[in-house]
């Protein structure tokens, strides 16, 4: 009964140790100075900014990694670095993608309404069946 409770321990801190490095985050970062810095030299070669987000991932020339960088803001992006991205853009040396963000289409909003009013005439059906039935027996 010991052998198997220390193969089991064994085996749990086998699963813990695998699962502890599972949960690390790959992803290399970088400041936004640094990336301005590298973009302003070219080294950029694929930028994605997801629309909303304001954490740009970036594909830089000589790193393995994919780098991720905290953008102040869109507007700030567009600011400082406007002149270089169309210049790379024209020249092909990189590779920029928005995806959009998923919108339900607006009727997917009146869906909780409408699932209230549903169960609310029903209560309110079943309310007045039930107190109907109480004046029907008492008399």
């Amino acid at each position: 009964m010991k052998k198997v409770i220390a193969v089991v321990a064994i085996a749990m801190i086998f699963v813990m140790m695998i699962s502890s490095a599972c949960m690390v985050d790959t992803r290399e970062t970088m400041t936004y100075s640094e990336f301005v810095q590298e973009f302003r030299q070219g080294n950029v070669r694929e930028l994605t900014i997801p629309q909303g987000s304001l954490e740009a991932i970036v594909i830089i020339e000589g790193r393995d990694s994919v780098v991720v960088v905290d953008i102040p803001s869109v507007l700030a992006f567009a600011e400082d670095l406007n002149e270089y991205l169309v210049e790379q853009l024209s020249e092909g040396t990189l590779r920029l993608d928005t995806p959009l963000s998923f919108y339900p289409p607006w009727w997917v909003s009146l869906l909780p309404a409408i699932v209230l009013m549903v169960v609310g005439i029903f209560t309110a059906g079943f309310v007045v069946l039930i107190i109907w039935l109480i004046i029907k027996r008492r008399k």
